[in-house]
C-alpha cells in the first residue's frame, strides 16, 4: 500500500513490523483503528509508535526552547560587549576563528591572501 503525503494534515505514516504501512489519525480511538483491518497486535504497535513519536516531538520542542534561551543569552552578551565599546562583528569573527583548528585558519588566510593578491588588493612589495 502506497501512502500519499498529506501536507499539514493530522495523519502520520507508521511502519508496522509486519511490513504493512498504515496512516491512522493520532486522535482516533482503538475501536476506530480496529475498523481499519488492524489486529490487536497492530493497534498495540501503532499506539507504541504514536507514544514514541509524541515523546520525540516533545523532546525536540524542549531542546528548541533551550536553544532559543541560549541564543537570547548570547545576544545579551554581544549587546553588553557593544555597550563596552567592542565591535560585535569582529567579536563574532574571533569566536568563529577560535572554533577552527590552527591549520584550517592558516589555510583560509593563505587563500584569502592569494585571492586578494590576484585581484590587486594587497600592496605590492618593493
Amino acid at each position: 500500500m502506497r501512502v500519499q503525503p498529506y501536507p499539514a494534515a493530522p495523519f502520520i505514516a507508521i511502519v508496522i513490523l509486519r511490513t504493512r504501512l498504515y496512516t491512522p489519525s493520532l486522535h482516533l480511538g482503538v475501536e476506530q483503528m480496529r475498523g481499519a483491518d488492524m489486529t490487536d497486535e497492530t493497534v498495540s504497535h501503532t499506539q507504541v509508535a504514536a507514544g514514541q513519536l509524541k515523546a520525540i516531538v516533545e523532546r525536540i520542542e524542549r531542546l528548541e526552547e533551550e536553544k532559543k534561551e541560549v541564543a537570547d543569552q548570547i545576544k545579551e552578551v554581544y549587546a553588553e560587549a557593544k555597550g563596552n565599546g567592542f565591535d560585535t562583528k569582529t567579536l563574532r569573527r574571533i569566536v568563529s576563528l577560535r572554533k577552527k583548528p590552527v591549520e584550517e585558519r592558516d589555510e583560509e588566510e593563505a587563500l584569502l591572501d592569494l585571492y586578494m593578491s590576484a585581484l590587486g588588493m594587497l600592496p605590492v612589495a618593493d
